[in-house]
């Protein structure tokens, strides 16, 4: 882009351009008593108002101003914005796209050029005719009631913009039930009870997103909290907790916390032994528990734990702890922590305490 003028001696002159992209000074190209001022390509592609002073030994001789177009011969290049990338189904949450038409410059290209803004959801095809206002033209898409994909795109002057997709999540989830699977209802501390929910869903029967967290919380009988996850699949998810090792009832409720809770249920669980035999050996310092049968007389599978308290005038002096292995638990009492005299044994597991009192030691 270039600015001629006719001088009426060919002396040398100056041009002073200002834009909003910064100034200037070219110096002209003088032939034939005309001046030639060649734009810098950063203000002779930019639409806009470029102000410009004809200078001749520092005095100002001339000054205007021209405006800058964008260019129509040229392909219509899109610039496309939508977000957010994901909503919430119900057809309150929306996003927004917007369309700025410009020339191969990157000019925005003049006001009320037609916009077209169309997207498909399902089955539903849509299409909105829009004229550009202050270099763009937008929509705020909304939502549906199902979850899902919406695809977006737009066109302006023959020139179609690429493809773009909305997330359609489902709303926050209602209410639920939830259910407990095990294989049998004895208290062995080896099983695993599943605690499992219904299909989980919004209140426009959407099935909630996989990997929503479901926080399970057990009440026992004394009072004690207990708790367990699982994440939906499908919209169904599942927790694990190991059986007790007594008798109990568990009273559980299921929480996607700050959005929805489930229904309580009371799982209860039976004794798996009623007793179990002892038998002091080595000088009652060797203490053999067992065996220890199942509900099905079956040997109870490793792992039981079982306590002894050892309490010397009433005072505590040990606590041992130990599993079960072949169905049996075995503890011994050293002469060098115990030395010869009387004490209280106490056995504690399986929900049976047992009590022996004042068993001598030698």
């Amino acid at each position: 882009m270039a600015l001629n003028f006719r001088l009426n001696k060919q002396v040398p002159t100056q041009l002073f351009c200002h834009t909003s992209y910064g100034a200037t000074i070219v110096d002209a190209e003088i032939k034939n008593e005309e001046a030639t001022f060649k734009l810098p390509e950063y203000m002779s592609t930019k639409r806009g108002i470029v102000e410009y002073t004809l200078i001749y030994k520092s005095k100002k001789i001339y000054r205007s101003q021209l405006e800058i177009l964008a260019n129509k011969t040229t392909k219509t290049h899109m610039e496309s914005y939508l977000g957010p990338p994901s909503i919430v189904a119900g057809g309150l949450d929306y996003a927004m796209l917007v369309v700025v038409p410009a020339d191969v410059y990157d000019n925005p290209v003049a006001d009320s050029t037609e916009i077209f803004i169309r997207h498909q959801f399902l089955d539903i095809e849509k299409e909105d005719r829009y004229l550009s206002d202050s270099f763009i033209g937008w929509k705020n898409i909304f939502s549906y009631e199902q979850s899902g994909r919406i695809l977006v795109s737009s066109e302006a002057q023959n020139t179609n913009s690429k493809e773009y997709t909305i997330k359609v999540f489902p709303a926050q989830a209602e209410d639920f039930e939830i259910s407990c699977h095990r294989k049998h209802e004895y208290a062995d501390g080896n099983q695993i009870s599943n605690f499992t929910t219904s299909v989980i869903r919004d209140q426009f029967n959407n099935i909630v997103v996989d990997g929503t967290l479901v926080e399970f919380s057990i009440t026992n009988s004394s009072g004690l909290l207990l708790k367990t996850y699982g994440t939906t699949i499908n919209g169904i998810a599942t927790g694990k907790m190991l059986h007790p090792d007594k008798t109990e009832l568990w009273s559980v409720t299921a929480y996607i916390i700050g959005m929805a809770k489930s229904t309580t249920i009371n799982v209860a669980y039976k004794p798996v032994l009623n007793d179990y035999k002892i038998v002091l050996e080595n000088n009652n310092r060797k203490i053999i528990i067992g065996p220890l049968s199942s509900f099905m007389k079956q040997i109870l599978p490793d792992g039981a734990v079982l306590k002894l308290k050892i309490f010397k005038d009433d005072i505590l002096l040990e606590t041992k702890i130990k599993t079960s292995s072949q169905g049996y638990v075995v503890f011994s009492l050293e002469n060098n922590f115990f030395p010869n005299d009387k004490y209280t044994l106490v056995i504690e597991g399986l929900g049976i305490l047992k009590e022996f009192k004042d068993i001598e030691l030698w």
